[in-house]
């Protein structure tokens, strides 16, 4: 499973791979300054021939990223060619599949 992993600082990565930092965008607290970051995400997506042979990519975020990054971050995926989007809500979940 390929997962998109946000954290608290708004650093995106796929797998252990850089998607974004968006960790400045992050302190400023303006939610109009994560559009480079979607669009850098999107592009970072549709070129990852993994990922689209997949079709499906599943988010994993840390509690305190903001609800407006993920929507704008599934709606890139989503641009990038990715229909099928899941969320890792646990990551007690990540540990149980390595057992």
């Amino acid at each position: 499973r390929l997962i998109l992993r946000i954290d608290e600082n708004l650093v995106v990565r796929l797998d252990d791979q850089l998607v974004t930092d968006c960790s400045q965008a992050a302190r400023s607290g303006n939610q109009r300054e994560y559009e480079p970051c979607f669009r850098e995400i999107q592009e970072n997506l549709r070129s990852n021939q993994r990922l689209l042979d997949a079709g499906q990519l599943y988010i994993m975020g840390e509690e305190t990223v903001p609800y407006g990054f993920v929507v704008g971050t599934i709606a890139r995926i989503r641009l990038a060619g990715v229909d099928r989007v899941g969320m890792i809500t646990n990551p007690e979940y990540l540990l149980e599949e390595s057992n």
